[in-house]
């Protein structure tokens, strides 16, 4: 049903150079995403994209994972659809990252005079 567009979406990524890896990812990706939209993918909004993204992370998925959706359905939007891309509306996540050290500022001393 969407093979023009992951056709499209294929190519969009060759004439930008991306490695043949990335293009697959991003039509799975966008792929999944269309069929669990189930519309014409010139109807689709920002908002779309926004309620998906909610819903897989309401799934579990982690902040990594849905800026891959988020980057594949982007690249989409804005290559193959030519739809203007909202960034407030659809933002990236971000990644909870863990501290690298132990210890608190009273420890720093210690670990700058080593």
């Amino acid at each position: 049903m969407y093979e023009k567009y992951l056709l499209q979406l294929e190519e969009a990524g060759k004439i930008r150079n991306l490695k043949e890896r990335s293009i697959n990812c991003y039509k799975n990706y966008v792929s999944y995403f269309l069929n669990y939209m189930e519309k014409h993918p010139e109807e689709l909004t920002c908002q779309d994209v926004r309620d998906f993204l909610l819903a897989k992370k309401d799934d579990g998925l982690k902040a990594t994972t849905l800026n891959l959706y988020n980057s594949a359905i982007r690249f989409f939007y804005q290559n193959v659809l030519h739809v203007l891309w909202d960034d407030i509306t659809v933002p990236r996540m971000i990644i909870e990252r863990k501290r690298s050290i132990g210890g608190t500022l009273v420890d720093l001393p210690i670990f700058l005079d080593n």
